[in-house]
């Protein structure tokens, strides 16, 4: 039980646990052999010392800016003058914490860069590289007068800097421009009193490697247990026809997976450079470090590097481990890796050698030398391959990657922390609740016992089938403590889970650890592992059970390449969160019998939902919070409930939408929504496109912009206005793919009344939470407090979609 935020029962309890050792122990003594009455009453008395305790405790805590409470965190904000920032959006992670503990550090730098920079990024939770645009413009180079740092007209460009044309790292010459610096658009950018803060949006989502093991190339092993967290490669089947040592690291067939340089900010020094922030990786960069580490080592040189290179010594940006048989893993060394353009796939598997030349003092012929390669990759598609072997070596069988990936919130089946506070951590049977747990590992030992509490097996089906015969009326759960891809067993094409009736099924990618000591059997820690279904699953019941009701399964950090799929009559509940499902081309999550279920998804990444038909009566509810759903090429809507009530909150649906009854806040439907019982149910702070059938509406768009437009007009609008009005006010996405990083996020055009239209000034869509609008308004702000006279700053979102990225990654 909980009394207030910081006094609770456990609190009071042990306060009365200190005072009753007080007393002599043979008072305590006869107390404890009789009624307990004197122990009683001291429960009752600890309440005051408790809570005289719990405020000395928040007296100490606001002390100290790092420790503080919200109101304590006001008073000392006003303490030291620092400027109050709008509040952020429950969830997103930023406070002005940082802001009020840095405010004397910020004064004492006021004006410079490098403070502004430092400033902004702690407002905005976000990498953030302050430009003075004045060190940009181009001039003439001269050998009297060489700055390597300024653009000049008559140097010519090479492709690393083409490559970062308009962000914060562009280093060509432009003339002066006179006007006022934008945010949205370039206009006004390379201004004498013109300060770009470049911004990057999307969070590196990283998957860490495990402490470099050193050796020679091939001798330095890691277990399989050691990479436990990263996610291996899938198979890489161009044009459907598999080929041996082709691997893709996109769970889903065919598609990309667009790596990002991890944040490496804490480790900088002095103004941040392009190997510090979190960014998509380019392919000429990294090409061209690694020919000169291979370059280096074989002419028996120092590395003519700068001073922050791409690879440093703790695995970054990405590491790759090969496995060979049933072996360990070894790490590919940067000498030994090609970097290379696959977008499409090449005839064949590359060569084994590179070959390297040079002359080295006094030589009149080149010397040559034969560079043993490992594997080629591709950064910016996430793909690899492997030469041929030669006897006696075999082939290459299973690539892991330390590697990050961006979005722009650690929605979908990643490895953010996926712990709440609603979550079990630690697994103990008590209350009469009693757990079945199964440990599935493809390379484990089996425990023959199937009746066990606790079994260890190799396959995820044998987990389902002991859940079928042993879950009823307990809770059970399927721990998979390694990243995996599974498919069903020979003979199979799809998972089948059969959940028995009143109970609980949890399907949870996870870290396992044991407990010391304790009545617990285990701790649950939700991050860093991911568990790929590559096939569809079907959730049914396991058999028929008058009067009980039907069970519930909850699916937590899985990818489900070929959807998800209801039996009639299975579930009474079902919850999925930080899942990817989808199926391209078809259903996402789909039914196939009637049934009434209650349906949860939280921080997901969804294709199309279909749940009931004409000859499907599926009725119940679905609540959506922080979460994308997309046709992802299918022909029906992206979300069809056509007997179901949707609860829909910071949620996009990119694609039509059909349902029966709507509840709805900061939600933006690029398609058409029809509702069909639209005498109940709100929707609010929300976009749907003119022509949508909708319920009670509150502050949505188009029409309260369409109104606002009509009284500063003072009339009504006419045909041709209201049309330029909708198009003005429709959302407009970076990206509307499920594989990039961009998806769904809003465009630096998309209008304000989309980007700050939200509940409490936030965003419209699935990273409501996320605040951008509100983020860009504090920074704002704070720069110009600390601006010097007639500088003039702008707020730039250096975010890329994926076509411009691809542009930028060329060769």
């Amino acid at each position: 039980m909980t009394i207030s935020a910081d006094l609770t029962e456990s609190r009071i309890e042990a306060v009365a646990d200190a005072l009753y050792a007080l007393l002599p122990v043979h008072i305590r003594q006869s107390d404890m052999a009789g009624s307990g009455a004197i122990r009683a009453l001291f429960s009752v008395l600890a309440l005051g010392p408790a809570t005289i305790d719990a405020e000395l405790a928040r007296f100490r805590d606001a002390i100290s800016v790092e420790t503080a409470s919200e109101p304590a965190l006001a008073m000392i904000a006003e303490l030291v003058g620092a400027t109050l920032l709008q509040p952020m959006p429950p969830g997103s992670g930023i406070s002005a914490r940082p802001v009020i503990a840095n405010t004397i550090r910020y004064r004492r730098g006021k004006g410079t860069a490098r403070v502004i920079e430092s400033l902004v990024s702690d407002a905005s939770g976000l990498p953030v590289v302050a430009v003075e645009y004045f060190q940009r413009l181009g001039r003439l180079a001269h050998l009297t007068d060489l700055r390597p740092e300024r653009p000049a007209l008559a140097l010519l460009t090479d492709g690393l800097q083409a490559g970062a044309a308009g962000s914060a790292f562009d280093l060509m010459p432009r003339l002066a421009d006179f006007r006022r610096i934008g945010t949205a658009e370039p206009r006004g950018r390379h201004g004498i009193a013109s300060l770009g803060l470049h911004m990057l949006r999307p969070v590196a989502l990283e998957w860490p490697a495990p402490p470099v093991v050193t050796g020679p190339p091939g001798a330095a092993s890691y277990s399989t247990a050691a990479l436990a967290g990263l996610p291996p490669m899938r198979d890489w089947s161009p044009g459907g026809a598999p080929r041996p040592g082709f691997f893709q690291l996109s769970p889903w067939q065919g598609e990309v997976t667009r790596l990002f340089n991890p944040r490496r900010l804490s480790g900088a020094v002095g103004r941040r450079g392009q190997t510090d922030c979190p960014d998509r990786l380019r392919r000429l960069a990294l090409h061209k470090e690694i020919e000169e580490l291979r370059a280096s080592e074989i002419e028996g040189r120092a590395s003519r590097l700068s001073g922050r290179p791409w690879f440093d010594a703790n695995a970054a940006p990405f590491a790759i481990f090969l496995r060979r048989g049933d072996g360990d893993f070894t790490r590919v060394p940067p000498e030994r890796l090609r970097i290379v353009n696959l977008e499409t796939p090449p005839a064949g598997r590359p060569g084994r050698d590179w070959p390297h030349r040079w002359f080295a003092p006094g030589d009149t012929q080149p010397r040559s030398h034969n560079c043993p390669i490992d594997c080629v990759f591709d950064p910016v598609t996430g793909r690899l391959i492997t030469p041929a072997p030669l006897p006696p070596e075999t082939e290459v069988t299973e690539v892991r990657i330390s590697h990050a990936t961006g979005l722009t919130r650690p929605i979908g089946a990643g490895p953010q922390d996926r712990q709440s506070g609603d979550e079990v951590f630690d697994i103990r049977d008590e209350g009469g609740l009693t757990h079945l747990i199964r440990l599935v590992d493809p390379e484990g030992t089996e425990d023959p016992d199937a009746t066990a509490a606790l079994r260890h097996v190799r396959d995820l089906q044998t987990a389902f089938e002991d859940i079928r015969l042993h879950g009823a009326g307990r809770r059970s759960l399927v721990i998979v403590p390694r990243c995996l891809i599974l498919a069903p067993q020979a003979g199979e094409t799809r998972f089948r889970l059969h959940v028995p009736a009143e109970s609980e099924v949890h399907l949870i990618a996870t870290d396992w650890v044991l407990p010391a000591s304790g009545t617990a059997s285990g701790y649950v820690l939700r991050r860093q592992r991911r568990l790929v279904l590559d096939a569809p699953i079907t959730l049914s019941r396991a058999a028929p059970a008058a009067g009980k009701r039907a069970g519930q399964v909850v699916l937590d950090g899985i990818a489900v390449t070929k959807g998800v799929t209801i039996a009639a009559q299975s579930l009474s509940a079902l919850r999925i969160r930080h899942c990817s499902l989808r199926n391209p081309g078809g259903l996402a999550l789909g039914a196939t019998g009637a049934t009434a279920v209650a349906i949860r998804m939280e921080q997901v990444i969804c294709g199309a939902v279909r749940l009931g038909s004409a000859a499907i009566d599926l009725t119940g509810s679905l609540a959506a919070s922080d979460s994308v759903f997309l046709s992802d090429g299918a022909t029906h809507p992206a979300l069809d409930l056509p007997r179901m009530l949707a609860r829909l909150c910071n949620v996009t649906i990119l694609g039509e939408a059909r349902m029966q009854e709507l509840e709805g806040t900061n939600v933006i439907f690029a398609g058409l929504c029809r509702v069909s019982r639209r005498q109940s149910g709100c929707l609010r702070y929300s976009y749907a496109p003119w022509g949508s059938s909708l319920p009670q509406s509150f502050r949505c768009q188009p029409e309260t912009g369409l109104a606002s437009e009509s009284r500063a007009c003072a009339r009504d609008l006419d045909d041709a206005e209201k049309m330029r009005a909708r198009a003005r006010l429709a959302p407009v996405f970076s990206d509307l793919s499920a594989e990039e990083p961009a998806l769904a996020m809003l465009h630096p055009l998309c209008p304000a009344e989309i980007r700050s239209g939200g509940e409490d000034g936030a965003e419209m869509g699935a990273f409501s939470a996320a605040g951008f609008g509100i983020v860009l308004e504090n920074s704002q702000a704070l720069a110009g407090e600390y601006l010097s006279y007639t500088i003039e700053s702008g707020v730039i979102d250096d975010s890329r979609s994926g076509a411009i990225a691809s542009r930028r990654n060329r060769p």
